[in-house]
C-alpha cells in the first residue's frame, strides 16, 4: 500500500508506460537461495534469520529519484518495505550505505544525502512497525555515510548513549541524542586513506580502520594513535597466504578498494573486496568482486585469506 501510494504521488497510473513506471520502482526482485549453504553444520535454524538492504534509482549520476528499505526473510514470504522520501533539491530523494544493527528490530542506518560529500544522517529504523527517527540531532560530517556503530549507554560511568561514524581522516562518537561530537580519532594519514569504515572492539582500546584508498585494514590504538598492525597496501605490516597458498610479502595487497571489513571474532574479519583501482578507474586484473574472509594470525604476524564468493560482476 505505501509503495502505491507513493506511485500515484508521482502521477503513476493504469495508463503509464513502463519507462515511466521504472523512474520510480524496479520491475522485479529476484531472489536466489542456496539452502545447503545457508544451514552449513547448523542446519534449518540457520534459514531463521532476516536480510536488510536498501535499493535505489539514480540517473546514474548523482541524483536519486526513489529509494526503498526492504527487510525480508531469506526465502521471500515475509517482506517489509519502506519508502524512503525525504529528499534534498540537489540530489533527490535520501538512500542509505550503512546498515548495521542496534538490536534485533532496530536498523542503524548510515543516510546518504549529498553523494559528492558521501555525508548525511544517521538514522534508527523499527522494521516491525516502520518508524523511521533522526538520530544525533541530525549530525553529519564528510564521509560519514558508509558506517555506523552503536555505543551502548554506560550508567555507571554517566555516559549517555552514542554513535561511532567515520569522516575524512578519521572517526569519531557522538552523542545518540544531541549530536553533540564527544571523541575524534584521526588517524595517521600515511597509512590510511578515505577511511570508510572503522569499527570500535568492546574488548579493549583498539578499533578496526578500513582504508579504501590505502587497499588496506588495520587495528589501531585509540590510546596511542599507533597502528598494532596492517594488513595490505604499501604499509602493510602482515604477509598474506593468498588462496593458493601463495605467500604475498607485507606492503602488497590481494584486496583492492574494498568495503566493510568487519571483526567477527577468533581472528576473522570479513570483507566486501570490491577488487577496484579507484586510481586507473579499472578492475583489478579484470578480475569481479567478492566477498572475503581473512584469518589474522597476531602471534605468526600473519593474514591467510580462508574463504571467498566471487560474484557475477
Amino acid at each position: 500500500e505505501q509503495v502505491d501510494a507513493f506511485l500515484k504521488s508521482k502521477g503513476i497510473s493504469d495508463d503509464s508506460d513502463a519507462n515511466e513506471v521504472l523512474q520510480w520502482v524496479p520491475d522485479a526482485l529476484v531472489v536466489r537461495l542456496w539452502p545447503s549453504r545457508v544451514q552449513g553444520d547448523l542446519g534449518l535454524d540457520a534459514e531463521g534469520g532476516y536480510v536488510a538492504f536498501n535499493v535505489v534509482n539514480c540517473d546514474g549520476g548523482t541524483y536519486f529519484f526513489a529509494s526503498y528499505l526492504i527487510v525480508m526473510d531469506l526465502r521471500a514470504t515475509e517482506v517489509h518495505v519502506e519508502v524512503i522520501e525525504d529528499t534534498t533539491a540537489d540530489y533527490g530523494v535520501l538512500h542509505f550505505d550503512g546498515l548495521k544493527m542496534r538490536d534485533p528490530y532496530h536498523l542503524l542506518l548510515a543516510g546518504n544525502n549529498d553523494p559528492l560529500m558521501e555525508e548525511g544522517p544517521a538514522y534508527v529504523y523499527n522494521w516491525r512497525d516502520g518508524n523511521l527517527s533522526v538520530l544525533a540531532a541530525g549530525e553529519m560530517q564528510a564521509q560519514g555515510a558508509h558506517d555506523i556503530q552503536w555505543q551502548p549507554a554506560d550508567l555507571a560511568k554517566g555516559e549517555k548513549a552514542g554513535l561511532w561514524r567515520p569522516n575524512t581522516h578519521g572517526f569519531y562518537l557522538v552523542d545518540a541524542v544531541t549530536g553533540d561530537v564527544r571523541e575524534t580519532y584521526v588517524a595517521p594519514p600515511n597509512i590510511f586513506d578515505d577511511i570508510n569504515h572503522a569499527q570500535v572492539l568492546h574488548d579493549g582500546p583498539y578499533a578496526i580502520v578500513n582504508s579504501r584508498l590505502r587497499d588496506s585494514f588495520t587495528k589501531y590504538d585509540m590510546t596511542t594513535g599507533v597502528a598494532e598492525w596492517t594488513v595490505g597496501g604499501h604499509a602493510g605490516t602482515l604477509d598474506i597466504v593468498d588462496l593458493d597458498g601463495a605467500r604475498v610479502p607485507k606492503g602488497h595487497s590481494v584486496f583492492f578498494g574494498q568495503h566493510n571489513t568487519e571483526y567477527f571474532g577468533d581472528g576473522e574479519y570479513m570483507m566486501f573486496d570490491n577488487n577496484f583501482n579507484s586510481s586507473t578507474n579499472a578492475f583489478v586484473g579484470d578480475g569481479k568482486s567478492r566477498l572475503l574472509s581473512v584469518s589474522v594470525d597476531e602471534t605468526e604476524k600473519l593474514a591467510t585469506l580462508v574463504w571467498e564468493l566471487e560474484l557475477e560482476d
